[in-house]
C-alpha cells in the first residue's frame, strides 16, 4: 500500500480520516443508535400480533408446583394466559401482584393463569420461593424448550391461548399492568 507524508512528517499508511479515533468513535455510537431503532421497530409493540397468532399452541403435560401435573389439553375450553418467567427475573417478581390480580377477578369467567417458571431449581425449591412471593395461581416448572417453542425469549413473557389451543396474541415481554392484562383478555374473551 503506497504512503504518504503530510508537511514533511512521518511517512503514513492510512489518511487522516481511518485513524480518527475521535470520529470512529462517533461512527460506532451512530451505529448502536442505528441498530437500537432497527431493532425497537422490527420488535412491534405491546400486544401486536405475532407470526405465531392464529397457530396451534405448543401442548405441555408439565409438573405442577405442590403436586400433580398440569397439560394444556386439560385446559381446553378457558381462555389461558401464560406467563413465561424465572426466579432471577426481576421484572418477573413486579409482574407477580398484576397477575394475582388478573387470576382472582377473571377465574370465574373461564380464564385460567398459568405461571410457567423457567428454571433449573428443584420442585421444592421452586415451591418455596412461589410460596414465599404469594403466587395464587397455577406454576409449573420446565425448560427453555417449552419457552422458545412459543417464542419466549425474554421474561416475563406473556401469551394468551384460545379456548380451542390457539396462541390468540403474545404480549411484548415486560411487565404488563392489570388493566393492560384485562384489556387482552377482554378482545379476546367472547
Amino acid at each position: 500500500m503506497p504512503t504518504r507524508t503530510e508537511g514533511g512528517g512521518a511517512p503514513r499508511a492510512f489518511p487522516r480520516a481511518y485513524r480518527a479515533p475521535g470520529r470512529y468513535r462517533t461512527l460506532r455510537r451512530i451505529g448502536r443508535v442505528l441498530l437500537a431503532v432497527v431493532a425497537f421497530g422490527l420488535s412491534g409493540g405491546c400486544g401486536e400480533r405475532s407470526e405465531s397468532d392464529g397457530l396451534p399452541a405448543p401442548d405441555f403435560a408439565l409438573e405442577r408446583i405442590g403436586g400433580g401435573q398440569l397439560s394444556l389439553t386439560e385446559l381446553q375450553g378457558k381462555l389461558v394466559l401464560l406467563d413465561f418467567w424465572a426466579t432471577w427475573c426481576v421484572p418477573c417478581v413486579k409482574a407477580i401482584p398484576e397477575l394475582n390480580a388478573v387470576y382472582a377477578a377473571r377465574r370465574e369467567e373461564g380464564v385460567e393463569v398459568v405461571g410457567i417458571a423457567v428454571e433449573d431449581l428443584e420442585a421444592d425449591e421452586l415451591a418455596v420461593w412461589v410460596a414465599d412471593k404469594g403466587i395464587e395461581y397455577p406454576v409449573v416448572r420446565s425448560d427453555s424448550g417449552l419457552a422458545e417453542a412459543y417464542g419466549a425469549f425474554e421474561f416475563p413473557q406473556h401469551v394468551l391461548v384460545s379456548r380451542d389451543g390457539k396462541i390468540l396474541e403474545q404480549l411484548q415481554p415486560g411487565v404488563h399492568t392489570r388493566e393492560e392484562l384485562d384489556e387482552l383478555i377482554n378482545r379476546h374473551l367472547n
